[in-house]
């Protein structure tokens, strides 16, 4: 099997965000916005290999020297890619920068398309990132060296497509649980992080409840757990199951938006992003 035919397969699969810099010649790689859940770890490792040996692909560094998140990035020079950010003192970590929403410079947190990564994960892997998220420990870095702003894009199995915007999102460290401060709400798509649901809530996973609900909600009903910051449960959730409605499953144990009617039967695609304001 040629190594171009298995970078088309293994893109169609995984979006690669473990590259010490951003991958040019956008031409011959499939965009990461095509791609389904945005991977870390050994398997993307691999990945990068491949492309980096590929023929005419070539690793560049950024506009600016040690960025400390994609806040830092010129969306001018920079393209939406992997960077080494530098957040705090040390070898700094790797995350993926959309550089063409809403003006760019977002760190992507989280991003569904296509289920096809399992996120019944324990508190360990939440808190470390591994292959599906960024990492509670990495959201707290993030959001403590500046006031951040989140964002929100979800599409439905209908083609429509919804936004929400928070001019501050902040997660506090291991000994909060990685509370969420939340609010501030813009967009189109309702406040589903709405203050009584979301705001102020500990995160919680399979095998640690801190929700305030009194069955575990990673757990609740049919759901095969997700970790978030839940509440009594949720109004919005986006480590849940993945599906177009056509698994049985309800509402409550898919991915979703409870205040956009379109998100009832599961989100064809979320992502949420952050970026630093106080530049």
């Amino acid at each position: 099997m040629g190594k171009q035919f298995l970078v088309s397969i293994l893109f169609a699969s995984l979006c690669v965000l473990v590259a010490s810099h951003t991958i040019i010649n956008r031409s011959k790689i499939t965009s990461t916005s095509d791609s389904g859940v945005c991977f870390y770890g050994a398997t993307a490792e691999r990945v990068l290999n491949i492309l980096a040996n590929g023929k005419n692909r070539h690793l560049v560094p950024p506009s600016v020297r040690k960025p400390k998140d994609c806040s830092d990035l010129d969306p001018k020079h920079d393209h939406s890619g992997v960077y080494r950010i530098y957040p705090t003192a040390g070898r700094g970590f790797k995350v993926y920068c959309d550089m063409t929403t809403d003006g760019g410079r977002w760190t992507v947190l989280v991003r569904r398309m296509d289920g096809s990564q399992n996120f019944n994960k324990n508190w360990v892997q939440y808190e470390n990132g591994r292959e599906f998220w960024l990492g509670n420990k990495y959201l707290n870095i993030l959001t403590s060296i500046g006031k951040t702003e989140m964002r929100v894009d979800m599409e439905n199995f209908k083609g429509v497509k919804k936004y929400a915007k928070y001019s501050t999102f902040k997660v506090g460290d291991a000994a909060s649980k990685y509370t969420l401060t939340v609010g501030g709400f813009s967009g189109n798509a309702g406040d589903a992080f709405a203050a009584r649901q979301h705001n102020g809530k500990k995160f919680s996973t399979p095998d640690q409840d801190n929700d305030i609900w009194p069955k575990n909600c990673a757990l609740w009903e049919n759901r095969v757990g997700g970790g978030w910051w839940f509440s009594n449960c949720d109004h919005v959730c986006f480590t849940l199951s993945y599906a177009n409605n056509k698994q049985g499953l309800t509402g409550e144990a898919l991915i979703q938006w409870q205040t956009w009617s379109g998100s009832a039967y599961s989100l064809k695609y979320a992502v949420m992003m952050i970026r630093r304001v106080n530049l």
